[in-house]
């Protein structure tokens, strides 16, 4: 912690939090109304484009997730002045999805449509 920029004080903090995941299920709909199906992104489209709903059509897709570890970084910085005080936050964090077959984009695995 530095402190001397009109008496108030800079300070930076950093976590890092190794978990170990066990997602079993993952529900996809939309809270306002009933959703009609939630489809997958082609495996033979060779680009990622969200835009195309011709890309989204595999059917009954569903999330699988490796048991990997999870790997969370945050931290902060911040300027402190009295009782106030203004701060920057920021977090990260991943897991890996299973792929079911071989896509012709990677990442696409990644990728669904809810309507």
């Amino acid at each position: 912690e530095g402190s001397g920029v009109m008496g108030g004080s800079f300070y930076v903090s950093a976590a890092y939090s190794p978990a170990f995941p066990s997602v079993t299920s993952f529900d996809m709909r939309e809270s306002s109304r009933e959703t009609s199906y939630v489809r997958g992104y082609d495996k033979s489209v060779a680009t990622i484009d969200v835009s195309a709903p011709a890309n989204f059509s595999k059917s009954g897709y569903t999330f699988a997730f490796s048991k990997n570890l999870l790997t969370s970084f945050d931290g902060a910085v911040g300027y402190s002045l009295g009782g106030a005080r203004v701060e920057l936050e920021a977090s990260y964090r991943r897991f890996a999805t299973l792929a079911d077959g071989q896509y012709a984009k990677s990442g696409a695995e990644c990728l669904a449509a809810i309507t």
